[in-house]
Formats: C-alpha cells, sequence, structure tokens
C-alpha cells in the first residue's frame, strides 16, 4: 500500500514538473517572439525613418525644402531673421505658366478696365455724378471707390485661375499658397509673423536709403566726369547720362496723383486715402505679386531670382519712373519676406507700414512746413 502511494505521489511531482517545462518552454517561445516581433517593428521604424531623411535630403538638393521645417528645427529669435539657408525654399505649385500669364493679364486688364471705364460709367450713369465737380473730400473717395472695386475684381480673377485647385488649396494642412495665419505673432518657432513684420519693416528703410544713396553717387559721378575733358568725348554718352539723370527728377512719382489731397489736410481725404494705402492696396498687391507670381515663378527660377524677377514687375506695375529703383528694392525685402515665412501676412504686414508711415511723414512735413526741406517731390 505504502508502495502505491509513493508510486502515486511521484507520478504527481513528474507531471508537475512536466507542466512547469512547458510553461518555462512556451514563455520563453514568447519572449523570443516578442524580442523578435520588437526586433522587426525596431527595423521597420529605422527603415522608414531611412527613407524620411533620404526625401528630405532631396527636397534640400531640388530647392523644396519649405519654410525650413523639413530642413531642421525652427530656430528662435532673430537668428531665425537671418538664417539664409531658409530664404532659397521653393513652392510647389501645380499650375503651369498659363495660368501665370492669364493670370497677370487678367489682372493687368481689369485694373485698367476697373480706373478707366467700369467705376466711371457706374458714377456718372448709376450716381448721376459728375467727377469734374468733386470736392477734395469727393475725390479722396472716389479714389477709395476705384481701389475697393480693383481689389475685389483682381482677387476674384486670381481665384478664378486657381479654382481647379482649391480643395488641395484650403482642406491640404501642407499647403503654403495663400496662406494669411495670425497665430503665434511672436513665436518664430512656430509662425512670428510679428516679428518678421517688423524685422522687414526696419529693414525696409536701410535697403531703401541704400537704394537712393546708390542713385544719387551715380548721379555724382556723372557730373563729375561731364566736367572733366572726358565729357567732350564725340560719342555723347556722358551727356545723355547726365539728361537721363536731370530728367529723373521731373518724372511722374507714386506719391504725384494724390499730393493735392494731402496737401489738403482734409480728415476724410486722409482717412480715404489711409485705407487705400494702408489696407486695400498691401491686400491685393501681395496677393497678386507675392501670393500668386512669386511663388509661380519659383517653378523655373531659383526663389531668390524668383523675387527679384517679381519686384522688378511690381515696380514696372505702378507706373512711376522716378520711384522705379525704390519699388524694386521694396519688392525684394516683401519677397524675402513671404519665402522665409510662407505667410502673406508677413509682407502685407510690412507693405501697410510702409506705406502709412510715407503717407504719414508728407502730411506732417507739410503741416510743418518742411517738406521741401526733406526733398518730398512737388514742392
Amino acid at each position: 500500500m505504502l508502495l502505491i502511494k509513493h508510486d502515486v505521489r511521484r507520478k504527481r511531482r513528474r507531471r508537475r514538473t512536466d507542466v512547469r517545462a512547458r510553461n518555462d518552454n512556451e514563455e520563453e517561445e514568447a519572449s523570443s517572439e516578442s524580442s523578435t516581433s520588437s526586433s522587426k517593428q525596431e527595423e521597420r521604424e529605422k527603415e522608414q525613418q531611412q527613407k524620411k531623411n533620404m526625401a528630405i535630403f532631396q527636397d534640400m538638393l531640388d530647392g523644396r525644402v519649405r519654410g525650413g521645417s523639413k530642413m531642421k528645427e525652427p530656430s528662435l529669435g532673430i537668428g531665425s531673421v537671418l538664417d539664409l539657408a531658409q530664404y532659397r525654399s521653393k513652392w510647389d505649385v501645380p499650375w503651369g505658366g498659363w495660368t501665370v500669364f492669364g493670370g497677370i493679364l487678367g489682372w493687368l486688364t481689369s485694373f485698367v478696365l476697373t480706373a478707366a471705364v467700369l467705376v466711371p460709367l457706374f458714377v456718372s450713369q448709376e450716381l448721376g455724378l459728375d467727377r469734374s465737380q468733386f470736392d477734395v473730400e469727393q475725390q479722396a473717395q472716389y479714389l477709395l471707390l476705384v481701389q475697393v472695386a480693383e481689389t475685389v475684381i483682381s482677387l476674384g480673377i486670381i481665384y478664378g485661375c486657381v479654382a481647379k485647385y482649391k480643395d488641395n488649396m484650403f482642406s491640404n494642412p501642407e499647403n503654403d499658397w495663400f496662406v494669411v495665419d495670425f497665430s503665434h505673432p511672436l513665436d518664430t518657432g512656430k509662425n512670428g509673423w510679428l516679428v518678421y513684420g517688423i524685422s522687414g519693416y526696419l529693414l525696409t528703410f536701410a535697403v531703401v536709403a541704400v537704394t537712393g544713396f546708390a542713385i544719387e553717387s551715380s548721379q555724382e559721378v556723372v557730373k563729375v566726369m561731364q566736367d572733366s575733358p572726358i565729357a567732350n568725348d564725340p560719342s555723347g554718352t556722358i551727356d545723355a547720362i547726365s539728361s537721363a539723370s536731370a530728367t529723373k527728377v521731373q518724372e511722374v512719382g507714386t506719391i504725384d496723383g494724390v499730393l493735392p489731397l494731402i496737401k489738403s489736410e482734409d480728415p476724410v481725404a486722409v482717412g480715404s486715402l489711409l485705407a487705400v494705402t494702408s489696407v486695400f492696396a498691401p491686400l491685393l498687391e501681395e496677393t497678386v505679386f507675392r501670393g500668386f507670381l512669386l511663388a509661380s515663378l519659383t517653378k523655373w527660377l531659383p526663389a531668390p531670382g524668383a523675387v527679384v524677377f517679381s519686384s522688378f514687375i511690381f515696380g514696372l506695375a505702378h507706373l512711376a519712373p522716378r520711384d522705379f529703383p525704390e519699388l524694386v528694392a521694396l519688392g525684394c525685402v516683401l519677397g524675402f519676406s513671404y519665402v522665409r515665412t510662407r505667410n502673406l501676412l508677413v509682407p502685407m504686414f510690412i507693405h501697410s507700414c510702409w506705406n502709412s508711415g510715407v503717407l504719414i511723414l508728407v502730411i506732417f512735413a507739410i503741416h510743418l512746413g518742411i517738406a521741401e526741406e526733406l526733398g518730398i517731390p512737388g514742392f
């Protein structure tokens, strides 16, 4: 009997040992499988990271890194403003050359027709008003009406040119076309539009001043050469240059058309001019020249080249030969600010501050009687 009990106990112990052994084997197998699965997951993640790094590197070679976010983590403070590598990034626009040509031609046509035909007909036929009898306030209000009409029609034309891409334009978070973002005004790591805007505005003074100094210096060189014996050169080249420099002062400038309204110091006239120059003009011009033209040109040109070319068109569009060099310089500041930030709010802010600042300066100069001493044209 004792032998039977002993044999039963022995068999039970053997079964327990076998169960423990099987459990240990299962745990080892599970651990091995988990380790293998974890290793495979790590390998997959490593492969994905390598592919991502290769894509970023290829984007860098192609100049398609947007806003610096793919190239590296955004830097903070003034270092972000001065990070020159970020000013070479392109846009990946889906439209082609005919869309760009049609958009600019449509804008130019509407701009001329609105000011020369549509608004004059509306005022004379629908409102029954005679523009020749307008006082200062009415002239300023008429100018504001023309600017509002041009802005609405021109933006409609640009929208019509890119309307087929609107789903991708407004729903894709990776899109950087026509972005106007008011968030994080002081954080350059996320947006920082106010920091970039103020920096660009201050830079505009230096750029425009250097441009003006270069022009004056060239005129002085021409005068010196004209007084030297070489001025008798039969080719007449120096005389031609001197004549061109002398007539520059007599050419049309951006302020000439509204100078009578500014001189009036009428509150309604000044308010209307501020609305035109500080609100509607920046909204329209930055959308057309930076948001549409500049971004489109990066399809064929490096970003800096697109900035210069669009700035040249921007200067020509103002029909102000006297101010053309300064307008091109201003356009370059506006263009590079847009390339760096991918936020149209930044060049709009700079443009608005510059226009309103010039207008306010002229108003105060006239009021204080120092306009002639400051060299303001028309005095």
